[in-house]
């Protein structure tokens, strides 16, 4: 098992317990290995690394975001999307923002309005919400203009 360390020099590499240096690169930020995958920075971008530090799927990005839930969120000219495992596009990179996947659905802002997609990159809920949370036990704290309420997986209103 390998885990960021920041050297004096202000730059990142990976060692072991025995505080050893075992993948031969040095990184501006590095993240904690999840399932075998990190994310790190260097200065040409963001990109996936495996345990050896080999750069995965080919490309960096602007951003690059950990994987949950089977995906892991990038940002592309400006644009925001989520690949698999595998580093296909599996939600099109065409949001000004993205969020975590929670419950099966993920929040997106377009043209400054937060709906949610589900997993197949589909919209479930429509853009129309200010301010989004994370949805726990079904439901999600949104705002709209001055009014703060909940909404269910289908975007119906729960309000006092």
């Amino acid at each position: 098992m390998s885990i960021p360390f920041l050297k004096s020099s202000g730059k990142y590499v990976y060692v072991n317990t025995a505080g050893e240096q075992v993948i031969n690169k040095e990184f501006r930020e590095a993240s904690v290995f999840k399932n075998g995958i990190a994310v790190v920075k260097d200065d040409s971008g963001e990109f996936y690394i495996n345990t050896s530090g080999e750069l995965l799927f080919g490309q960096k990005f602007q951003k690059a975001k950990s994987f949950k839930n089977g995906v892991g969120r990038v940002k592309i000219n400006g644009k925001w999307g989520c690949i698999d495992r595998s580093g296909k596009i599996v939600i099109p990179v065409e949001w000004d923002q993205i969020g975590e996947s929670s419950e099966e659905l993920i929040a997106v802002r377009r043209n400054g309005l937060w709906g949610f997609i589900n997993p197949e990159g589909k919209l479930a809920i429509a853009n129309q919400f200010s301010e989004v949370n994370e949805f726990k036990s079904g439901l999600c704290e949104v705002k709209q203009g001055e009014a703060t309420f909940f909404i269910d997986k289908k975007g119906k209103a729960w309000k006092e």
